[in-house]
Order: C-alpha cells, then structure tokens, then sequence
C-alpha cells in the first residue's frame, strides 16, 4: 500500500487494513502499525504518519502460510497413527530361545503371546513345523 502527499502542506495520512484473526498470527509488517484492533474473528490494522509535501508512506503486510501448513499436516499425521495403533485388533509376539533336554540334544522353545483388544471370532491359525 503506498500513500503519497502531492499537496504543500504536511497532511495527516491514515491508513486502515483488516484481517482476520487466523492470519494475524503469521502476518508481518515492514512498519509497525500504530494501532491494531481485535473485534470478534477480525483485527484492524490503522497506521498514522504525518508526511512532508512530495513524500509517500509505503506499507508491506507479508502473511506466511508455511507454518501453518506445516502444523495441518503434522496433526493429520499424528491422528493417522494414533487411528492406525486404535484399529490393531490382534498383538502376536514370538519368542524363540535353546533348552537343553533330559537326553542332552538340544530343542526348540517356541513362545507364541497373543493379545486382543476385543472379542475375536473366525480366527484361522495355521502350525508348520519344519525337520
């Protein structure tokens, strides 16, 4: 926004910008506003400068989006996983380790822990042993 004096005389300028109170968290300015007025869902920006005939006052307002951005797809993420650790209705954990037998060979110990979060019906399981 540029706002110039073409008179003689010094004029009082004002200028007034809104916007609303989401891009008023990643909104910047190259110089200060006077005043800023947060009514409901909208803040009003207002600069005053008195300027010498010939002179302009020049106003940059930059709003970043890239933050929250970045924070949207960060919290898409987390509810994605947190939904995905939710639905897991099934927990299987093996363990296998060496025992020693009576007759001095060597076997297999197999543990096999199963956790469900909630009744389960239809389950199909399936042994396969190998020699």
């Amino acid at each position: 926004m540029i706002k110039e004096n073409q008179g003689n005389v010094k004029k009082a300028v004002i200028v007034t910008k809104d916007k609303n109170i989401i891009s008023y968290l990643f909104t910047t300015f190259d110089v200060k506003p006077t005043e800023a007025r947060i009514s409901g869902l909208a803040v009003q920006y207002t600069w005053e400068k008195e300027l010498p005939p010939g002179q302009e006052l020049n106003l940059t307002m930059t709003t970043n989006w890239f933050y929250p951005l970045i924070i949207i797809i960060f919290i898409v993420v987390i509810i994605f996983v947190v939904t995905k650790y939710i639905e897991e209705d099934v927990s299987l954990r093996k363990n296998v380790s060496y025992v020693k037998t009576k007759g001095g060979e060597f076997a297999l110990k197999v543990t096999i822990r199963i956790k469900a979060k909630k009744t389960l019906t239809n389950l199909k399981y399936q042994i396969i042993f190998l020699n």
